[in-house]
């Protein structure tokens, strides 16, 4: 993969509802040039994104499908997202519930939550959602334009490096690398 987009994102928050469209269509768009790492943000002030950050993670336990399916469901209805309601999407999607509410109080499934909030935290993700696209950050539900423009970039100074021979499995690195070393401070405010 040339781009890797890493989202960290709250599924209560209406920013990154709106961002899900977006994130969506450049998958399709770009096919296997671009891969998402999905990370989870849930705000402190929002009092059901732990609950769905931790469902999420619980359901990819299972199945990646079925995650992802959730995922939808509980994006779908970011306001109705008390723990009977996720228990409702979880049960919608085909998800062994005994399994799922299992795993979903898992203390390890909580704590893979709170790593990925730490992470983002460290990396200046202090709203939602925010993107790194092979290190280039972008806050905020932002128009697919401003994805596009950092994307076909990225996607043209691989092509560069693959054509002076770099392996692909190293691409990433250099462009990380680069593009930490080169990075704007964010333009957008997220929530």
């Amino acid at each position: 993969t040339k781009v890797t987009i890493v989202e960290f994102s709250d599924f209560q928050c209406p920013f990154c509802k709106r961002a899900e469209p977006t994130v969506k269509g450049l998958l399709d768009k770009y096919g296997k040039e671009v891969a998402l790492v999905w990370m989870n943000q849930p705000l402190p002030f929002h009092d059901h994104a732990m609950d769905a950050a931790t469902a999420f993670q619980a359901a990819a336990r299972q199945s990646s499908d079925k995650a992802w399916a959730l995922h939808d469901k509980m994006y779908e209805n970011n306001t109705a997202l008390a723990r009977t309601d996720i228990e409702g999407y979880a049960a919608g999607v085909g998800l062994d519930m005994k399994r799922f509410k299992k795993d979903w109080d898992d203390p390890k499934v909580k704590a893979a939550v709170e790593e990925d909030s730490k992470t983002g935290t460290a990396l200046g993700a202090n709203g939602t959602p925010t993107f790194f696209i092979n290190g280039n950050q972008i806050v905020g539900a932002q128009d697919a334009s401003a994805f596009q423009a950092v994307i076909d970039g990225q996607i043209k100074k691989a092509d560069e490096l693959l054509k002076k021979g770099t392996p692909m499995k190293d691409v990433y690195d250099k462009l990380m690398a680069d593009n930490v070393a080169n990075a704007p401070a964010p333009t957008a405010a997220a929530e």
